[in-house]
């Protein structure tokens, strides 16, 4: 594994407590067979640890001389159940030189692993972000805006509230990003707002925001079940409740004003066969009235064509006898 090497800021002039610490964010392997990890400071080896053989987040920590001191906090996994999060190295003041920077440098003896762990150059430092979300949400039967409050949080557990006119709310933060989300009540015309947030240890802080009117929108989705052979069931049991879900689209796209029936009301599906007064396909009728209730509707419906026509060249589909209407 070739080493990394970096430096942190220089220590302040004048710097008068006895220990210092450096911050930055990390990433580990896991895997079973570890490597053990030199950390040197100035060139001197100050630490030795191991990559972890478990997925799991917490607190590890290693002493070195002089009352140093590296710790690892994991606040989270990656998708490949990877170590992530805040390293935090504890060095004595006495061994470092004031206004200089302190060189560090990661690496190993092993040879022949492919286990890895990384510094990342992105800058750490707690963080507080406010804003309005362009959504309006609906609940106990009244209409609401969104407001988020995110955290970057580099220290230990802290007891925080974030209060809005008489609304008050609680969390507490955990080291890394954490978000609050706060519902207010709907405004109708731009409306000033005072949020005063206050965390364990640190000195309050307000901040003004304006809730903005938001455009609504009320969505109505539609069941569609793939009828890919084997996907979930075979395709004939698949097929006939593809054409149910399609028959309740056209049921509301023809009936702007009304309210669609339920999936769970449209009756037993309808067994695969071919139409008694009809030579053509149900799905060719139905990709007709489809069409036709985009056309009423004054807008096109997605998938509408999509789902209907294959090209000339195609095998056909489905290959046995076609459902009634």
């Amino acid at each position: 594994m070739l080493p990394i090497e970096w430096k942190t800021e220089p220590l302040k002039v004048g710097y008068s407590e006895p220990f210092v610490s450096f911050i930055w964010l990390f990433g580990m392997d896991v895997t079973l067979d570890p490597v053990a990890f030199r950390l040197s400071v100035n060139g001197q080896p100050y630490f030795r640890f191991e990559s972890s053989k478990l997925s799991q987040t917490g607190w590890s920590h290693t002493d070195g001389p002089g009352g140093a001191r590296l710790s690892f906090n994991v606040t989270m996994l990656d998708k490949y159940e990877d170590q992530m999060g805040f390293a935090v190295l504890k060095l004595p003041v006495s061994a470092l030189k004031p206004g200089q920077s302190v060189s560090l440098k990661v690496d190993t003896d092993t040879r022949n692993n492919n286990s890895w762990f990384m510094t990342f150059k992105t800058e750490v430092k707690d963080r507080l972000d406010l804003y309005q979300n362009d959504v309006v949400a609906r609940k106990d039967g009244k209409l609401w805006h969104s407001v988020s409050v995110d955290f970057i949080h580099t220290g230990e557990d802290a007891p925080t509230s974030v209060t809005i006119g008489k609304q008050r709310t609680e969390t507490v933060l955990k080291a890394g990003f954490n978000k609050m989300e706060i519902l207010l009540p709907k405004a109708e015309k731009p409306t000033s707002y005072k949020a005063v947030i206050r965390k364990q240890g640190s000195a309050p802080v307000t901040k003004a925001f304006t809730l903005a009117p938001v455009r609504e929108w009320e969505i109505f989705l539609v069941q569609h079940t793939h009828t890919d052979i084997g996907y979930t069931r075979p395709q004939t049991e698949i097929l006939p409740e593809h054409i149910r879900y399609i028959d309740n689209a056209l049921d509301f796209a023809t009936r702007p004003t009304a309210t669609p029936r339920p999936l769970n009301s449209a009756g037993p599906a309808k067994p695969p066969g071919r139409c008694a007064n009809s030579s053509k396909p149900a799905l060719r009728l139905r990709s007709t009235a489809c069409c036709s209730a985009s056309k009423k509707a004054g807008s096109r419906l997605p998938g509408c064509s999509s789902i209907f026509r294959r090209s000339s060249t195609s095998p056909p589909w489905p290959r046995r006898p076609k459902p009634c209407a």
